[in-house]
């Protein structure tokens, strides 16, 4: 949190910080002072993300990766990733 004597010029808000227990952050905000030429505090911009989008693909990597994990470590057999170039349709 921005406090009067803050000298920094950045600071984020640390996202969930006064959440319910168990309920998840929906967005992140970065506030920044402005200040005139001399360095006087002139205000603060303050700019909020949402974070939905990316909890839910880091969500979706995870459970992947996970797949991915177990998939390797249950062969008994190698495996082999085999790329094949794409046939035109005739």
């Amino acid at each position: 949190m921005v406090t009067r004597n803050t000298p920094t010029k950045r600071e984020q808000e640390a996202p969930g910080r006064s959440l319910p227990v168990g309920r998840k952050p929906t967005a992140s905000a970065v506030i920044t002072a402005i200040r005139d030429p001399a360095g006087n505090l002139k205000g603060f911009a303050k700019v909020t993300r949402g974070l939905t989008e990316k909890q839910q693909a880091l969500e979706a990597l995870r459970k992947s990766e996970e797949r991915v994990r177990l998939i390797l470590e249950t062969a008994h057999d190698a495996l082999r990733v085999v790329a094949l170039p794409p046939h035109p349709l005739r």
